[in-house]
């Protein structure tokens, strides 16, 4: 998983599906009075470790009408700029750091608050921000998801095949559905549209279509 702290122009979640590849970039941009880059170096590591592979060291992988996908991240960190401007255009994650207890969230998916301190913490919203749902309720993590990233977020727990379902269904299902527009505008058998549909492929996640819309 690629980590670096330049940033030239903050998108939002995208996946780029190119040939057999599916590529999740992000950006995530730090503030508030309590960040640091050690502060952000330990968020980005902790994310690393939790979604760069799986409980095993192997690479993730998405299954999708009876073909394999790999699927990769390209995750930038940075710290926000003295003064910068918030621009909530759909393409910048913004997150406040608190030195408190409080509870971390992100809001509409693109604006959050995180704590400093707490083990799991950038690795449950993180999912947030890739458009998947809390796995709790008021008395506990659900039935099946007691060690799951997205349970109630302390201590060390871990992705698993779900979770990156969970982030691509949608993504998969919206290239199903330009390939069949494509075939229904191009319907002669030797049309390169009907015979094999282009694989490239790219999608931005939202408050609008995450994981429980």
């Amino acid at each position: 998983m690629p980590l670096c702290y330049v940033d030239p122009d903050g998108r939002d979640i995208r996946i780029a599906i190119k040939g057999n590849t599916a590529t999740i970039h992000a950006n995530i941009i730090f503030g508030g009075r309590d960040v640091s880059g050690n502060v952000v170096n330990a968020y980005a590591q902790e994310i690393a470790r939790n979604w760069g592979t799986d409980r095993n060291g192997n690479p993730w992988t998405y299954e999708h009408n009876g073909q394999t996908y790999n699927v990769a991240f390209d995750i930038n960190f940075r710290l926000e700029k003295p003064n910068e401007r918030r621009i909530f255009n759909g393409e910048n994650n913004y997150v406040e750091v608190i030195d408190t207890n409080s509870p971390s969230e992100m809001r509409n998916y693109n604006y959050g608050t995180w704590r400093k301190n707490g083990e799991g913490v950038a690795a449950h919203e993180f999912g947030h921000i890739m458009g998947l749902m809390d796995r709790y309720a008021e008395g506990g993590d659900l039935p099946g998801w007691e060690s799951n990233t997205m349970g109630v977020n302390y201590g060390e727990k871990h992705v698993d095949q779900r979770n990156i379902d969970g982030v691509l269904d949608k993504a998969f299902d919206a290239m199903d559905q330009r390939d069949a527009m494509l075939q229904q505008r191009f319907p002669i058998s030797n049309s390169p549209y009907f015979q094999k549909p282009p694989t490239d492929f790219e999608y931005y996640i939202n408050r609008y279509n995450s994981e429980n819309k």
